[in-house]
């Protein structure tokens, strides 16, 4: 099952499906390694920020991120 990571259960890894963005947020994203396939653990979910750990890094993406990317429950 795919669903935003917005809605996702804290403190575990899922799999990155798809980037449901324009082409210059998805630019960023993947520069943070936040790209298909990639793992992503979802830390914590505070005031529409999430806290998201992407191999050995922790960056905070707003809700506005988090519900476009898509991953596998």
């Amino acid at each position: 099952m795919v669903v935003p990571l917005a809605f996702v259960e804290a403190n575990k890894y899922f799999t990155i499906k798809n980037v449901n963005s324009n082409t210059k947020d998805r630019i960023t994203l993947a520069e943070k390694g936040i790209c298909t396939g990639n793992k992503i653990c979802l830390i914590k979910n505070t005031n529409d920020n999430f806290i998201v750990k992407i191999g050995q890094c922790q960056y905070v993406i707003g809700f506005k991120f988090a519900k476009n990317i898509m991953v596998e429950c």
